[in-house]
């Protein structure tokens, strides 16, 4: 292995994970366009508990 090879792979790792965290963050946006005030309030309220 190579110091190259480290760095495009850790890169392109980066790269994916940045990619996850977009879908997940697009896919909240969607879902709170989607619900109502009172699905929202409630969402909200389940996760305070945790």
């Amino acid at each position: 292995m190579q110091d190259g090879n480290v760095i495009f792979y850790t890169n392109r790792y980066g790269l994916y994970q940045g990619e996850l965290k977009n879908a997940m963050l697009q896919a909240c946006l969607s879902t709170q366009k989607l619900l109502s005030a009172q699905q929202i309030a409630r969402l909200e309220a389940l996760q305070k508990r945790k």
